[in-house]
């Protein structure tokens, strides 16, 4: 029953890909280049044709700027996405789904519109208010640092990391902008 079902979803869907070649950005590219810095979560999301492939439009609420300044929503787009029976996907490109919470290195492209920079490599999950950048643990949350310093079992779970408030986060990026 599931190999007829996946049969015909098969034979009904069409999966266009897109091969992506990109050079590796460190922490520090992606905020020099980067014109918008935020801490935010997915609330909604769209598909639509442009320039014969999908687009998908990410409307975003806006919880912290850590870069530049603008409204408590936005919206960013990227290539790739489902729309009716077509799909397009693009190597290098996160898929997002409504209420991810991330942290989001934005550029302005051609059009004006707002995408993550280096595709993936502009965006961070945030889980449980941690991010993780390579061996550092971001808190966005205060009290979870107080937390980790004050018990060992948590200081054991993240001893191969260092880990750092939100706001060492945000003096870094300023270390670099300026």
């Amino acid at each position: 029953m599931k190999q007829t079902i996946l049969l015909i979803n098969l034979l009904f869907t069409t999966i266009i890909t897109h091969a992506t070649s990109l050079s590796p950005l460190t922490l520090k590219e992606l905020y020099q280049h980067a014109d918008i810095i935020v801490i935010a979560t997915i609330t909604n999301k769209q598909s639509y044709f442009k320039k014969d492939s999908i687009h998908t439009s990410y409307h975003i609420n806006i919880h912290d700027y850590l870069k530049g300044n603008g409204s408590s929503e936005l919206i960013m787009h990227q290539i790739g996405g489902k729309h009716n029976n077509l799909q397009t996907l693009v190597s290098g490109v996160r898929k997002y789904y409504i209420n991810d919470q991330l942290l989001l290195f934005l550029i302005q492209n051609n059009d004006s519109n707002l995408e993550t920079l280096g595709y993936a490599q502009g965006s961070f999950p945030v889980h449980q208010n941690i991010i993780q950048i390579d061996q550092y643990h971001y808190f966005l949350n205060s009290d979870i640092f107080k937390k980790i310093n004050n018990n060992k079992e948590l200081q054991l779970h993240y001893q191969f990391s260092e880990y750092k408030t939100l706001q060492n986060f945000k003096d870094l990026i300023h270390f670099y902008v300026s």
